[in-house]
């Protein structure tokens, strides 16, 4: 598979390499080096490309949003 660019494999391999990662978004991004709004383009195209899914988790707090590898 070709990735689009660096920035799409490094995300993929962390999410790949940490497949039970409980992490929220923001937390994510922070764990691979990506800002808020890096991390937020990443992932939408990511998602548009059907190579990502998110999973929403409630918890205490609200709802949480998990990004996994397909």
């Amino acid at each position: 598979f070709g990735y689009e660019n660096d920035d799409w494999k490094k995300f993929l391999d962390y999410l790949r390499q940490n497949p039970n990662h409980k992490d929220a978004t923001v937390e994510l991004y922070g764990k691979m080096g990506f800002s808020a709004r890096k991390g937020n383009k990443i992932k939408n195209e990511l998602l548009d490309k059907g190579l990502i899914t998110i999973r929403e988790e409630k918890n205490q707090k609200g709802w949480k949003k998990i990004i996994k590898p397909v």
